[in-house]
């Protein structure tokens, strides 16, 4: 009876909320693809598309800048960039990776801010941490860029 019901333990342990594993082909395309919609939404919805992909404990850092945690700190922290709705956050994917436990792993790419006339107000590149979150979406946990 004591093996039954730590059998059954063990099952039911293992069948908690935790996300599934990627494989690391599969996770490389998915981390492309998460960081494109998160490209996608920023530019459809300003600062709630960008806040959309943060995990509530995401950190935001930048060169020689103390970093900030959490959702409203970031929220607070990247405001400014999109002040002026004229201008365009911009950026495309250039690598990804996941790490050994298939939950975590990175995108690197270039970014640009740009003027509704088109001029570069910021060139830079950047790199974003992900974890894969219940249901198997991809959410970032530290994004950080430098000027190019």
């Amino acid at each position: 009876m004591n093996r039954v019901l730590l059998v059954a333990a063990l099952t039911l342990a293992g069948c908690s909320a935790r996300p599934p594993v990627a494989a690391p082909g599969d996770a490389r395309e998915a981390l492309l693809a998460a960081d494109r919609a998160f490209a996608a939404a920023t530019g459809a919805r300003g600062l709630d598309g960008w806040m959309e992909f943060y995990t509530a404990d995401a950190v935001r850092l930048q060169m020689g800048r103390t970093a900030v945690q959490g959702t409203a700190a970031v929220r607070a922290y990247d405001a400014g960039l999109f002040e002026n709705p004229a201008n365009r956050l911009v950026w495309a994917p250039t690598d990804a990776g996941a790490f050994a436990d298939g939950r975590h792993g990175f995108t690197t790419g270039t970014s640009a801010l740009l003027s509704a006339a088109g001029d570069t107000l910021y060139r830079g590149v950047y790199i974003s941490m992900w974890r894969m979150e219940a249901g198997g979406r991809w959410r970032v946990i530290l994004d950080t860029g430098a000027d190019r």
